[in-house]
């Protein structure tokens, strides 16, 4: 749990490092993002009681009384919606905290949704989106909006069940939940409750992940592999938890197509399309250990299909052309028919430019020295007046 310390009155002022302020009706925090360990005392300057409450329920100051001050902590990196509970709906303010130079032993994750209160066009969403741990950290789920959220690992590593939104669609303080992932890894997870708008990935590494470095441009130009190579008339996927193994496959027009459930949990093939699903291209519901056989469209092109179980499991199929005859088949012609009919084509009139000069052929005459030019195609006129 994110562990905020609170105190009143003159121990608040002893404690202090950043000022915040409370009134009639409003929150105000430093502008600057806070780093892990900083403390805010928030005093109410107003003429009511007012509290300091985290959406997330991780802290809340109780009421503070006009004059005095109470004071939070904030030991764990992330984002923090913070409100008055007595007057929920103008009183509201955002906390940023950054990590310091130590990697932390807890982080925090928002969930958010159109009921969240101080805003609501709000989205469905996570923030952060994405997060890098070490392993054993432990992850704190806040869930801050009006909807019931979960976040659930596509493969089943962690799970924090559903978590409670404020009451009154998030009005007030919704519930928070914690998990830990001590194996490393790169991890899709979701909301179970909203699974298309809820997702983002969490990397458990024991040192930072480095960007990739970009490899430099090679001179020769890249060869772009056929995705219809190997097309077969009967293709073999298996399902497992929680992937198609292979991700793509190639198949001929109206090849068999046969998805086996390896796992232990049932999946789907269903075919989706840019503008809608192909119709009867569903497996149905496949148990564990059975199998689910479609047939493969006859127009070629590359099919996205997913588990409807399992929207993080995704394959292609490829379907591929007939395939044409390979380069190197024989092919039954003559070449030197083929040289016969170039040659006996009539001449253009007086048109020593075109094929009708078709070639020269040069006898060496031996011990002579002489040369002998036999000119085929000359016009009839050159001829018969000696010329040339």
């Amino acid at each position: 749990m994110a562990m905020a310390w609170l105190f009143t009155g003159d121990q608040a002022a002893a404690e202090s490092h950043l000022e915040g302020d409370v009134f009639d009706f409003g929150i105000t925090v430093p502008d600057e993002s806070l780093t892990v360990g900083d403390t805010i005392v928030f005093t109410n300057s107003g003429q009511r009681p007012h509290t300091v409450t985290d959406r997330g329920n991780t802290f809340d100051t109780n009421g503070i009384a006009p004059g005095d001050s109470a004071s939070v902590t904030f030991d764990v990196p992330g984002t923090y919606e913070i409100f008055c509970r007595i007057n929920p709906v103008n009183m509201n303010a955002t906390v940023v905290v950054e990590p310091d130079d130590d990697p932390p032993e807890e982080v925090r994750i928002q969930t958010f949704d159109p009921g969240f209160d101080p805003d609501p066009e709000e989205t469905l969403r996570f923030d952060p989106p994405e997060l890098q741990v070490q392993p054993g950290t432990r992850v704190t789920v806040a869930n801050v909006g009006g909807a019931p959220h979960t976040l659930t690992a596509d493969d089943g590593s962690f799970d924090t069940g559903e978590i409670e939104p404020g009451a009154e669609r998030g009005r007030f303080a919704g519930d928070h939940a914690s998990f830990v992932v001590d194996e490393e890894g790169v991890f899709g997870f979701r909301c179970l409750i909203h699974p298309e708008e809820m997702q983002g990935t969490l990397i458990v590494a024991g040192d930072p992940v480095a960007e990739p470095e970009p490899e430099p441009p090679d001179d020769e130009p890249e060869e772009i592999a056929d995705p219809g190579a190997g097309a077969v008339e009967a293709v073999a996927v298996d399902m497992d938890d929680f992937s198609f193994v292979p991700f793509e496959v190639a198949a001929l027009p109206g090849a068999e197509l046969t998805w086996t459930n390896r796992g232990s949990a049932p999946h789907t093939a269903t075919f989706d399309e840019v503008e809608g699903r192909v119709e009867g291209l569903d497996t149905g519901t496949v148990s564990p250990g059975d199998a689910g056989v479609l047939t493969a469209p006859d127009a070629p092109g590359s099919y996205s299909y997913l588990c409807e179980i399992h929207p993080s499991m995704r394959g292609v199929l490829v379907v591929a052309a007939e395939r044409a005859p390979p380069e190197d088949v024989e092919v039954d012609t003559d070449p030197v028919d083929e040289a016969d009919d170039v040659a006996a084509q009539p001449p253009a009139e007086g048109d020593f430019s075109t094929p009708a000069l078709v070639g020269a052929i040069a006898i060496l005459v031996a011990g002579a020295g002489a040369i002998v030019i036999a000119v085929r195609g000359r016009p009839e006129e050159s001829a018969e007046d000696g010329t040339g």
